[in-house]
């Protein structure tokens, strides 16, 4: 590995240094035209909650896909998006979705 390399690594380190330990279980940057999109993993749905406030992010979500399911809190500013995302769930329903049926998850 070169200097630029190393340079990268250590500044990533120090980025993801600033989190609580144990808060962020993952990261990547992606350019995608003009935008950077920056995507955290967070290790428990309370830490993505958490991340959120500490960012700034304004928007909340949760994403279902069959019968799994994850908490999302994204912000959009300027040419950046941030995303947190909890972990995912199956089975389980989150406590703050309405029940149209006793053990139905939402379409």
């Amino acid at each position: 590995m070169n200097k630029r390399g190393k340079d990268f690594a250590t500044a990533m380190r120090t980025w993801i240094g600033t989190f609580e330990p144990g808060t962020v279980r993952s990261a990547s940057v992606q350019r995608c035209g003009d935008w950077v999109i920056t995507k955290l993993g967070a290790t428990s749905d309370e830490t993505a909650r958490l991340l959120a406030a500490d960012l700034g992010l304004t928007q909340s979500r949760t994403p279902q896909k069959g019968r799994v399911w994850w908490r999302e809190y994204v912000s959009t500013d300027d040419g950046v998006v941030i995303i947190v995302v909890g972990p995912t769930h199956n089975f389980e329903e989150p406590e703050d979705w309405p029940r149209t049926r006793a053990g139905a998850l939402p379409s």
